[in-house]
């Protein structure tokens, strides 16, 4: 049997060009080593950013926790009447205790808890409850009333200021808040 030329040109190499069809292992090596790099360092931004957002939705929650305390607070004692802060000055020296007679016709009294450290309600005389949640620390908290007085035809006043720390773990913050409440019935 004999061999056409056609059978030996289905065999031949083609000559060598100096061209690679592809990468050297070596190449492929050097790769992979630097995607790993660049994905612990990614991996390790994205656990720290994940951690200080977790820590801020915890600082974000006791803020409004604060918040709506204060606030809860301000509507109730702007509507109620016979405000008394337990103390013969209270325009100058203030109280950790303030009581009031609601809308409703019941006493109201909001005090600071010095050994739990939180602010607390009392309706007609019945126990404290908390008010804030325990993330937050009331460091401070003052009431000073003025024009309480139904015969002193001043419009009364409720300055209340309050001090703490607010959060969780290592993620606390500092707070200073004031609010100043007006009656909202006229004296006559």
């Amino acid at each position: 049997m004999q061999r056409t030329t056609t059978d030996n040109r289905m065999f031949r190499q083609a000559p060598y060009s100096g061209a690679t069809g592809g990468f050297t292992l070596v190449e492929m090596i050097v790769a992979i080593f630097v995607f790993s790099v660049v994905m612990v360092i990614a991996t390790g931004a994205l656990v720290t950013i994940l951690g200080a957002n977790r820590k801020a939705q915890a600082v974000k929650s006791v803020m409004n926790n604060l918040n709506f305390t204060l606030d809860s607070m301000t509507r109730s004692i702007r509507t109620g009447t016979g405000y008394d802060c337990n103390v013969t000055s209270c325009s100058s020296q203030g109280s950790t205790r303030f009581s009031y007679v609601d809308t409703d016709g019941r006493e109201i009294t909001y005090q600071l808890n010095s050994s739990s450290h939180r602010v607390e309600r009392s309706i007609d005389g019945g126990p404290f409850l908390p008010l804030t949640s325990p993330g937050v620390t009331v460091e401070k908290l003052r009431f000073y009333a003025d024009g309480e007085s139904t015969t002193d035809h001043k419009q009364p006043i409720v300055l209340v200021i309050l001090k703490g720390e607010a959060g969780v773990g290592s993620a606390v913050t500092d707070f200073s808040l004031e609010t100043l409440i007006t009656q909202r019935i006229l004296d006559r």
